[in-house]
């Protein structure tokens, strides 16, 4: 209980925090705006200063997200062996954390797919349904992230593959910018190959690079487009999403042999 009472606050504090400044920061920016029209220049000057002193905490909190994030992810994925009381690596079954993960991928991408199209409707509280499928996607995104620190785990523990990094690194490349583009293609890949097989392993590849290379393209091309694009993108990406779904299942499938 303690354990995933540390690693739940190390995961969510800096979101959290995150949250109350951008709210803080909001209602600090109103009063700023309002000290404006009255003509009080030390009501501006304090909200002036408000304002720095919550970005001075946003940066912290940025901070603790890229840290305590996979900090906690790694405390809660560890196993334990009681009987030495610390930490070691152990053989862990994926199988119901994957079947968690299938429904909350689901769940979470067919949310976001109907607040589109009920916003292109007219329906206003379509973005409720955005706004729902965000926390879920971060719930998805922490699970996704034990599952494969304790995959990786296994395939150590089992000794059936080759690895090059301990399962707290293969968590930890998600979060260094430029390398969590490209390394994580070979995690997974010999994630695969250990657990399912050689064959179309490279398959692996190809997938990761394709949503990379669709994620890149939205991010930073920003292309225009209208309901029909946007439904085509999500429903794109609900299928790749269905790829990598369907691979860790595999994974999980394979991995429930060595137990």
């Amino acid at each position: 209980m303690k354990r995933k009472t540390k690693a739940l606050g190390l995961i969510l504090g800096g979101p959290v925090l995150l949250v109350a400044v951008l709210v803080l920061y909001a209602i600090s920016s109103f009063v700023v705006s309002a000290a404006a029209d009255t003509g009080s220049d030390l009501a501006a000057t304090v909200g002036t200063l408000i304002s720095v002193a919550l970005s001075v905490v946003g940066i912290l909190a940025m901070l603790l997200v890229l840290i305590g994030i996979p900090l906690g992810i790694v405390l809660l994925a560890t196993g334990k062996d009681e009987s030495e009381g610390k930490d070691v690596y152990v053989y862990q079954s994926i199988a119901e954390l994957t079947r968690n993960i299938i429904i909350v991928g689901v769940l979470s991408s067919v949310l976001s797919l109907l607040g589109i199209l009920l916003l292109a409707m007219g329906f206003t509280w379509g973005v409720l349904l955005s706004l729902i499928s965000m926390p879920i996607s971060f719930i998805f995104s922490v699970a996704y992230l034990v599952w494969v620190y304790r995959a990786y785990a296994n395939i150590i523990v089992k000794k059936k593959g080759d690895v090059t990094l301990s399962p707290g690194w293969a968590v930890g490349m998600h979060f260094i910018p430029g390398v969590n583009i490209v390394y994580p293609a070979f995690i997974y890949k010999q994630i695969w190959s250990a657990s399912v097989g050689e064959d179309r392993a490279f398959l692996v590849l190809v997938w990761w690079f394709v949503v990379v290379g669709a994620v890149l393209a939205l991010t930073y091309f920003n292309p225009t487009v209208d309901f029909a694009g946007s439904m085509l993108v999500e429903v794109a990406f609900l299928a790749l999403l269905g790829i990598g779904l369907w691979m860790m299942h595999r994974v999980a499938k394979g991995q429930e042999k060595w137990a």
